[in-house]
């Protein structure tokens, strides 16, 4: 697995196996903090965001576990990009963006050049991306979205998002993943299984109280 640490006085990136046994081995240090999103399917690749003195935010990078290891960009734009996830195959990532003015999914081929596709058309967070024809997303309000998409070539195209469960809020999410199977379209949305955080408990709701004729209490 990989895992971010601050030990060093930034935030480095580590690789250490799941069945322990081994030390940790030190896979990225130096200026700036990089932080780990996620692996390739091959594990030939690690996707980090990346904030430090020639960024203008923060924007994402990729990391060959392989050769040299030299990072390289992947995404960057005026905006904050994070969030980076591969595709199945390895051929795109989809990831977060403010680029707009507010937080949108958008997809671009991997390890590019290509263009770039929005995914998203009303806010979305944290794109997941299992097998299947699915992209998953969550909007700005934590409602969980699928879109379902196509490639041809070095050609994306996305088809219209849904709501899923309902459209439920989720309430406040800080990771999320799906089972094999969740990406199956074939399947009705009960059959699919997710893993998330979710808040215990309903959100509270105050009333709201509207006081009239508030000043006569002043004067006794």
């Amino acid at each position: 697995m990989a895992f971010t640490s601050s030990r060093g006085g930034q935030e480095d990136i580590y690789v250490k196996p799941v069945g322990g046994g081994s030390s940790e081995q030190l896979l990225l240090a130096g200026e700036g903090n990089k932080e780990a999103d996620r692996w390739s399917a091959d594990g030939r690749y690690i996707l980090f965001d990346y904030t430090g003195k020639t960024t203008k935010a923060t924007d994402i990078w990729a990391l060959p576990t392989f050769g040299d290891h030299k990072p390289f960009p992947v995404v960057q734009t005026p905006g904050t990009d994070y969030w980076g996830t591969f595709s199945p195959d390895g051929k795109w990532v989809a990831y977060e963006s403010d680029e707009s003015g507010r937080g949108e999914i958008y997809v671009v081929p991997f390890p590019g050049p290509g263009g770039k596709w929005q995914v998203s058309t009303d806010g979305g967070v944290q794109p997941v991306w299992p097998p299947g024809k699915e992209l998953f997303y969550y909007t700005i309000d934590s409602r969980l979205a699928a879109v379902e998409y196509a490639t041809q070539g070095p050609n994306f195209s996305a088809g219209k998002s849904r709501l899923l469960f309902g459209g439920r809020s989720m309430g406040s999410i800080t990771g999320a993943d799906v089972s094999r199977n969740g990406a199956d379209v074939s399947r009705t949305d009960k059959e699919r299984r997710w893993l998330m955080a979710l808040p215990v408990g309903e959100p509270y709701a105050s009333p709201l109280i509207l006081t009239t004729n508030w000043t006569a209490a002043l004067k006794k």
